[in-house]
């Protein structure tokens, strides 16, 4: 009986451990931009960003799979056209934990004295 007892105590201190050990803190982006206005040269109706995403996780071992979400096609090194792009990626850590980074890209067409003048 007592063998029974002991086994179902270390039974219980194992789950009990378990759970306090669950690891319910989300990843961290330790890149993700800022919205940024890009000025188009005059006369261009595009240009070409480039941007860098990474996270990182609280739990030893574990790197953060990060996806796009915003189903733009939009991807850092794409050319960018006049207006607004908005991005979005989700990190996702081993233990199912998300974080989000969003952020727009616009595209800001300068036009050249001469065009102004026409008007």
């Amino acid at each position: 009986m007592t063998r029974v007892l002991l086994s179902y105590m270390v039974a219980m201190l194992c789950f009990a451990s378990s759970l306090l050990a669950q690891d319910t803190i989300p990843p961290t982006f330790t890149s993700c931009p800022i919205n940024v206005i890009l000025q188009l040269s005059p006369g261009a109706c595009e240009t070409v960003y480039n941007f860098s995403i990474t996270a990182v996780d609280n739990a030893p071992g574990c790197n953060p799979t990060v996806s796009q979400t915003d189903g733009t096609g939009y991807t850092s090194g794409s050319t960018y056209p006049i207006g607004t792009v908005n991005l979005s990626f989700l990190a996702t850590d081993c233990s199912g934990n998300t974080a989000t980074c969003a952020f727009s890209i616009y595209g800001k067409p300068i036009r050249s004295r001469i065009e102004w003048d026409d008007l």
